[in-house]
């Protein structure tokens, strides 16, 4: 049984749920979330997540903008909350673990995870994940190869040979037949 994955449907409901909260978001997405492994695709949405997290906890009343691209030869992810104050009934200052796990996360499939102040008093958090190459394997012939046609003319079309079996005789030769008859002397 296959459990769908969050994808782009689940982060345009976690970002309505952030505004119906009370902090602006932005959502801006590009590419194609079904192109893209389904660890990239729950690691985007941990990544959007905790950062609509932090920045509620560290910034409750600063806009927030969340870009994601899908696709190759990166997923990339970018989360900004301009400069903003602690929420009033949460601490202000971290604490927990949420960007050393995201890191961790991030980092398995070869990501990198960058967080830190953006120079303009806000908070950016980004994160690249590479997308590995899935260049289609060709599917193997289920058929057997052709042969080629006897050069006696006895089988002018090619036919297919067939894999014989262990302990199995090969076919008998077919009849000799002479190429043109020969007329009888009567003298």
């Amino acid at each position: 049984m296959r459990v769908p994955a969050p994808a782009l449907r689940d982060l345009t409901d976690l970002v309505g749920e952030v505004n119906q909260a009370g902090q602006w978001v932005q959502l801006v997405l590009s590419g194609d979330p079904a192109a893209v492994p389904t660890t990239h695709r729950l690691a985007v949405h941990r990544v959007v997540q905790e950062a609509l997290t932090n920045a509620r906890k560290h910034a409750h009343a600063a806009p927030v903008v969340v870009r994601v691209g899908y696709g190759t030869p990166a997923t990339t992810v970018e989360v900004r909350n301009g400069p903003g104050e602690a929420a009033s009934n949460g601490p202000g200052v971290g604490g927990g673990y949420g960007l050393v796990g995201l890191g961790e996360r991030v980092g398995a499939p070869g990501g990198h995870l960058d967080a830190g102040p953006d120079g303009a008093g806000g908070f950016r958090l980004s994160a690249r994940l590479p997308v590995p190459d899935r260049r289609p394997q060709a599917a193997p012939d289920p058929s057997p190869p052709l042969v080629p046609a006897r050069v006696d003319g006895s089988n002018p079309r090619p036919r297919r040979s067939r894999p014989e079996s262990p302990g199995s005789k090969p076919p008998p030769p077919p009849p000799h037949v002479p190429p043109h008859p020969q007329p009888k002397d009567h003298g």
